[in-house]
């Protein structure tokens, strides 16, 4: 929200699909846009807010990530087991 209200222009997306969550998007404000995951894979910034366990997957989204800034915003203790994971292996999964 804090971009939404500087004026930032902000791409949301998620599995289900734009539809699925164009309604909280416009919520926040005129500058944040749902949109299809290929389309907010372009940003040059993306938030990451995945499982752990997808990462792997989520980071053959794209053949080259040359100029992304990838910022995960995952805990990286997994529920329920409290086990840590290394953030290590998310550097070698979306280089």
């Amino acid at each position: 929200m804090l971009f939404a209200r500087a004026g930032s222009e902000i791409s949301i997306a998620n599995t289900g699909g734009p539809e699925s969550i164009s309604e909280p998007a416009s919520s926040i404000g005129p500058v944040v846009h749902a949109v299809p995951p290929e389309e907010a894979l372009a940003s040059d910034v993306i938030f990451l807010a995945i499982p752990f366990a997808a990462i792997e997957q989520f980071g053959k989204s794209l053949p080259d990530w040359t100029g992304k800034t990838v910022l995960t915003l995952r805990n990286l203790i997994e529920r329920p087991l409290f086990l840590s994971h290394d953030a290590r292996h998310f550097t070698r999964t979306i280089p």
